[in-house]
C-alpha cells in the first residue's frame, strides 16, 4: 500500500542530465567534438563560427545553445553514421 499523497500527486516526468552529460567529455561529450572537425566543416551544411562560439559558452556553463549543441550533434552523428 502506497501513501495516498504519493498516489494522488501531479505527474513528475524524468528529467535527464543531458546538459552535464554533453559537457562530460568522458560521457557522450565528446561527441560534440566532431561538430567542429574536418569532416563536419567540409559537409558545408553548419556554421562553424556559430557552433564554436556555442561550444564556448556551453563549455563555460551557459545553457543559451545547449539544446542547439545537442540537436547538431544527434545530426552529425546520423550523417556519419549513414555516410552522408
Amino acid at each position: 500500500h502506497l501513501p495516498s499523497a504519493l498516489v494522488y500527486r501531479r505527474k513528475n516526468g524524468l528529467r535527464l542530465p543531458l546538459y552535464d552529460w554533453y559537457r562530460d567529455k568522458n560521457s557522450v561529450g565528446h561527441y560534440v567534438d566532431l561538430l567542429v572537425d574536418n569532416t563536419a566543416q567540409q559537409r558545408g551544411i553548419y556554421n562553424t563560427a556559430f557552433i564554436k562560439k556555442a561550444l564556448a559558452d556551453f563549455s563555460a556553463g551557459n545553457n543559451r545553445y545547449a539544446k542547439a549543441i545537442i540537436m547538431l550533434t544527434n545530426l552529425e552523428l546520423w550523417h556519419r553514421t549513414f555516410n552522408l
